[in-house]
């Protein structure tokens, strides 16, 4: 029987307040996590993140000064692949126990309109060969503008032609 896994993406901002630690720390163990994905993290995020079973992680911050996007996740009930990472994205394969094999892919983007075109050129070229889920998660860093959500906003206005033959129309 397989079983969804319990999975948390927070854009932490920096843990600069002790409460957002103990919140997270309060969030795993209430909700029994098992993939904890942070954006806007740095290297000291990950000493302090505080997942209390034995945890995988894997992170961008050897090719992201600053450190940028951190993956922890209960070891002992998945295995992860990095595939690809970037400054704005890491993209993995996950497979478990009770789970079906799923791409995870979390996103950060950088905040300015070329980043975000490279961004998603390199997401369009992703583009798994089998038929494996695929969840993508992430802060596009793009707030919300009249009519149309951040994330469609993204692809009507600044990446069509970029993403036109890619998994992310609809």
């Amino acid at each position: 029987m397989s079983s969804s896994p319990n999975i948390l993406l927070w854009n932490t901002r920096g843990w600069h307040l002790h409460a957002k630690v103990d919140e997270c720390r309060s969030l795993i163990n209430d909700h029994h996590l098992d993939i904890v994905c942070l954006v806007e993290t740095t290297p000291l995020d990950q000493q302090l993140l505080p997942f209390q079973i034995h945890s995988g992680e894997t992170h961008n911050f050897n090719i992201s000064i600053g450190g940028r996007i951190l993956i922890k996740w209960n070891a002992s009930l998945f295995s992860l692949q990095t595939i690809q990472a970037s400054p704005q994205f890491i993209h993995c394969l996950l497979s478990g126990q009770s789970t079906p094999p799923f791409y995870l892919t979390v996103v950060y983007a950088f905040h300015d309109s070329s980043s975000k075109a490279s961004l998603w050129a390199d997401l369009a070229k992703l583009n798994p060969t089998n038929n494996h889920p695929w969840l993508m998660v992430g802060d596009l860093n793009r707030g919300p503008q009249r009519g149309l959500t951040p994330w469609r906003n993204e692809v009507e206005t600044l990446h069509r032609g970029a993403i036109s033959n890619s998994f992310m129309t609809s």
